[in-house]
């Protein structure tokens, strides 16, 4: 299995940015997951603003991605 890193430091990188470092910081992170869960590389072929449906995003890598953010940031996201 896929080791997910360590949630602190998710969680440190945003808590130390600035307002909009912050804003950056969670979408970098939101598309580094993404990619994983897409299973590319990186995250460069992740457009921030696409739907994730047209990124390739079903219901399960939904949950997987859902997990993988609840993790890196030590939280509960709803289901829905």
């Amino acid at each position: 299995r896929e080791e997910r890193g360590d949630p602190s430091a998710a969680i440190a990188a945003v808590l130390a940015a600035n307002g909009g470092e912050r804003r950056a910081k969670i979408v970098a992170h939101l598309a580094t997951e993404l990619a994983r869960v897409l299973g590319h590389a990186n995250s460069a072929a992740i457009d921030p603003h696409a739907p994730f449906v047209d990124l390739g995003v079903d219901s399960l890598l939904a949950v997987d991605l859902r997990q993988r953010l609840e993790s890196a940031f030590d939280l509960a996201l709803p289901t829905t």
